[in-house]
């Protein structure tokens, strides 16, 4: 996921295009959080933070939301924006992607650590 966000940050820097939306930026920290949390959470078997961790899924997915939008409105008001905004639809696609793989691993941290099964909206 890294790698293919730094990629496309790369090309837009390059081409001069690189304005984004605040809600890219909150969702990359809170990612970045979740991902910082669920490596603590692992080596401490802390199911609490495994569960705060799920909720925060939500969050970023809301923000993902506030990024297509945004990409809408900037590309009405100028189409030849359309790659730059395809390139941070793309950024926002694979932050929203880590998040999810981060929440797997809090989940299945659960289930490792209590036998209990906690996907699909199960607490």
């Amino acid at each position: 996921m890294c790698k293919g966000i730094s990629k496309r940050v790369i090309r837009m820097v390059e081409s001069g295009n690189y304005r984004y939306p605040p809600a890219l930026v909150r969702m990359a920290e809170a990612a970045t959080s979740m991902l910082r949390d669920v490596l603590v959470a692992l080596s401490n078997e802390d199911i609490k933070l495994c569960l705060e961790i799920r909720r925060s899924d939500k969050y970023v997915d809301d923000l993902n939301r506030e990024v297509v939008a945004w990409a809408r409105e900037w590309i009405a008001e100028d189409v030849e924006k359309s790659g730059a905004a395809l390139e941070l639809l793309a950024i926002g696609q694979r932050v929203e992607r880590l998040a999810d793989i981060v929440t797997s691993i809090a989940e299945d941290t659960v289930f490792l650590v209590e036998g209990r099964l906690v996907r699909h909206g199960v607490e």
